[in-house]
């Protein structure tokens, strides 16, 4: 469930995604990049290896990516292009996103 957090440019509230919620746009961009069920798109997947995501592909489900969550992703020359898994594009965009506490984070604070 997405949290409000404070905006300070803004100064409006605007929704923070968890991290679940991240995962799951991420997955759902490569798996429409592919055209594969999200269900063989797991977070320990090899986005080469395992996928078989070139260059191109990253960039389409980037595109992907960027317009559900209204952020710029990645820039493939940039330093930042570091990741082989779908677990490390998912932490990259949550760390440019910014994410709320995660469902199971938010249930071990009880």
């Amino acid at each position: 469930m997405s949290q409000p957090v404070s905006n300070n440019n803004a100064q409006t509230l605007i929704a923070a995604p968890a991290r679940e919620d991240i995962e799951l746009v991420v997955r759902m961009a490569i798996a429409d990049t592919l055209e594969r069920p999200v269900d063989e798109v797991l977070p320990e997947s090899d986005l080469e290896k395992d996928l078989g995501l070139d260059s191109l592909g990253i960039i389409h489900a980037s595109i992907g990516i960027e317009e559900q969550l209204q952020i710029p992703v990645l820039s493939l020359a940039s330093p930042d292009f570091n990741f082989n898994t779908v677990s490390d594009l998912t932490e990259f965009v949550a760390n440019k996103k910014g994410t709320a506490p995660s469902k199971k984070e938010e249930r071990q604070t009880w």
